[in-house]
């Protein structure tokens, strides 16, 4: 709710956004390892794998994310977004 102010009045508490996600894998696999794929022809298996067996995506807080897990994060959804495209 709030906090009531000296006279008696209700502040309304200030409302923050919620700190963007990340996502860092899938399962027990993490993003970096499956994004290695991408440099093979297996390409296939980066994209269907873990839609296909249910892996589970894991997400983080930017703020606990290595510049190197938002890049590949980034590269794959440009990457996801053009295999759907074609």
């Amino acid at each position: 709710m709030g906090k009531r102010t000296p006279a008696g009045n209700w502040k309304r508490a200030e409302k923050t956004r919620p700190e963007p996600l990340v996502l860092v894998g899938f399962g027990k696999h993490d993003l970096a390892d499956l994004w290695k794929f991408r440099d093979t022809n297996d390409e296939e298996k980066l994209v269907s794998e873990p839609f296909e067996k249910g892996w589970p995506p894991r997400y983080r807080r930017a703020s606990a994310c290595t510049t190197e897990e938002i890049r590949i994060f980034s590269e794959f959804t440009n990457f996801i977004t053009n295999v759907i495209a074609n």
